[in-house]
């Protein structure tokens, strides 16, 4: 795992960030970040063929344990689904894990 802010300047745009990302190959995106900022960033998210993997918004809502419990229960489904992803999207992480986990697939990106 590679924090943002280790590969890139920690002020860099999301425009810029993921282009390289998808350049490169090989990456899967974790974030809280709904990536709904405009255009650029819509249109740079669906030519970089990246897999993202975007928390909900009840994540943001939870102290760090809480969120760090919750990732390590969701982690194994997350390699899981990151196997079977070609071509890219965005897969939403409920906060609540329950069996069997499952994500959603938000429409209309």
């Amino acid at each position: 795992m590679v924090a943002l802010r280790d590969k890139f300047q920690a002020n860099a745009l999301d425009p810029e960030w993921i282009p390289v990302l998808g350049k490169e190959g090989g990456w899967y995106v974790i974030s809280i970040d709904r990536f709904a900022k405009g255009d650029a960033e819509r249109h740079a998210l669906r030519s970089s063929g990246l897999t993202v993997f975007r928390l909900d918004r009840q994540w943001s809502k939870q102290r760090y344990w809480a969120q760090t419990q919750s990732l390590i229960k969701w982690w194994p489904r997350i390699l899981e689904q990151a196997q079977l992803m070609e071509g890219g999207g965005i897969i939403e992480v409920p906060f609540t894990f329950r069996h069997p986990g499952r994500f959603r697939f938000p429409m209309g990106r």
